[in-house]
């Protein structure tokens, strides 16, 4: 199944309306009482990097991918640093378009003053919460909880878990930014022993665990919808970059 994806935030407002969908018959879409929407962002990952991790020791990951359904070709909205329109403004400041699709549910960027996955929650009385690892997500300050900067992906983790057990919070978008420290050229995605794929082992996937584990403990693990994925790909050199001008800066990846 070949899939051009170009935007998923669509699929998790869906995900939080389930209950409202719900009917009766053939075909219909089934009832799910409180579904909770996770969307687990991997900064810059594409599908080599995920798989080759998830055949070499990244079990939670490869255990998901198993029970779940992995798109085969996904691009972003765009892999631009920053949504410069034709007047020079910066409307979403220094974030890239796909952090915006996946935001606002579509790929319309021209005005802040939009609906979006956080707002449509809140009218549902969905606590959400939002953490990432960059000052740049600053700008997606409609999540009732939000947490951006300097944050380590164990912090950006554990800030989505608090807001879980202390509030209730089933829209959960977690940002994980750090792998992007351990990428030295596009030959790491396919190497199992590069310090790339380490780190998704190493560190990636036991967040993975702790975070299905600790709805699992709940008791909500069946009623979760994860997705999982990245905001664009990466380029073809040793820094840590996405140009535009390259068609990997446009190819990510998205699992469900």
């Amino acid at each position: 199944m070949k899939i051009l994806a170009v935007c998923f935030a669509a699929l998790t407002l869906s995900c939080c309306r389930i209950p409202s969908f719900g009917k009766d018959g053939p075909g219909a879409v089934p009832r799910v009482k409180d579904p909770i929407v996770v969307l687990f962002i991997i900064d810059g990952i594409d599908v080599n990097s995920a798989l080759t991790a998830a055949g070499n020791g990244a079990n939670t990951l490869a255990a998901l991918l198993r029970q779940g359904v992995t798109v085969e070709r996904f691009y972003c909205t765009s892999p631009a640093p920053r949504l410069q329109l034709p007047d020079g403004s910066l409307p979403w400041g220094t974030t890239t378009s796909a952090n915006v699709a996946m935001h606002t549910g579509c790929h319309l960027f021209e005005s802040r003053k939009m609906d979006d996955i956080f707002l449509s929650a809140r009218r549902a009385g969905i606590v959400s919460v939002f953490a990432g690892g960059a000052a740049n997500y600053s700008v997606f300050d409609t999540a009732d909880h939000l947490y951006y900067g300097n944050l380590s992906d164990e912090e950006v983790v554990e800030r989505g878990l608090q807001h879980f057990s202390k509030d209730g919070a089933r829209l959960i978008r977690l940002h994980l930014q750090r792998i992007r420290n351990a990428w030295s050229g596009p030959d790491d995605t396919r190497n199992p022993k590069s310090a790339y794929i380490r780190y998704f082992v190493n560190s990636i996937d036991p967040l993975l665990a702790k975070l299905m584990t600790a709805f699992e403990r709940a008791g909500v693990w069946e009623r979760t919808y994860l997705i999982l994925g990245s905001d664009h790909g990466m380029g073809q050199t040793s820094s840590s970059n996405h140009p535009q001008s390259v068609l990997s800066s446009w190819q990510g990846f998205l699992a469900f």
